[in-house]
């Protein structure tokens, strides 16, 4: 888990963001700004704080129609202790997802920006499915805060069930991965 935050065009926030590559993220797509298909330049600092981390910029994005992007990054040129060189652990066979049973038990780790925790790791579980504009919409109870999109959520034995995308009061939404065999080979 990466507390990153995104600089894309006028729009800026914190989200979290997976290791899912050597230099590849899993990250939520609403956190790419407003036109994220452009592949206009998006400014990563990776692993933020105190607005110091590794700055990193898109050299590909995947998006898959449901608020989820797979950022292939790139290191800026600053150098130093700033150089992105990509990530030594990462999240492996993250793809396809596992689909939880109703009232199975959830965990969670994000970067909730209310609390500034940075590694912040919450438990819940899976309340069911609902329809949204016409779409189907993974609801758990857990807490979710401003900074935690993006965050995955695991079963408790670790299995990748959802990506935080929307959040209510004791409630956060999912909808389902719907990368392509073809968009996972671009990880990289």
């Amino acid at each position: 888990m990466h507390p990153i935050f995104v600089a894309a065009g006028e729009d800026a926030g914190l989200c979290t963001a997976y290791a899912v590559g050597l230099r590849t993220i899993a990250i939520a797509e609403h956190c790419l700004g407003d036109k994220p298909k452009e592949l206009e330049t998006i400014l990563f600092i990776v692993d933020y704080k105190d607005g110091n981390g590794q700055f990193a910029t898109n050299a590909d994005v995947v998006l898959d129609g449901n608020d989820h992007a797979l950022v292939v990054l790139e290191d800026v040129g600053l150098g130093g202790s700033k150089e992105f060189k990509g990530f030594t652990t990462w999240v492996h066979d993250a793809f396809p997802a596992y689909t939880p049973r109703q009232g199975e038990r959830v965990v969670m780790w994000g970067a909730p920006m209310a609390i500034q925790c940075r590694d912040c790791y919450r438990e819940g579980y899976f309340s069911g499915w609902a329809r949204s504009d016409f779409r189907d919409i993974m609801w758990f109870q857990i807490s979710g805060e401003p900074g935690d999109s993006g965050s995955f959520i695991f079963t408790e034995d670790g299995r990748l069930v959802a990506e935080l995308s929307v959040g209510l009061p004791g409630f956060v939404g999912c909808l389902g991965f719907g990368f392509t065999a073809a968009d996972v080979q671009r990880i990289k």
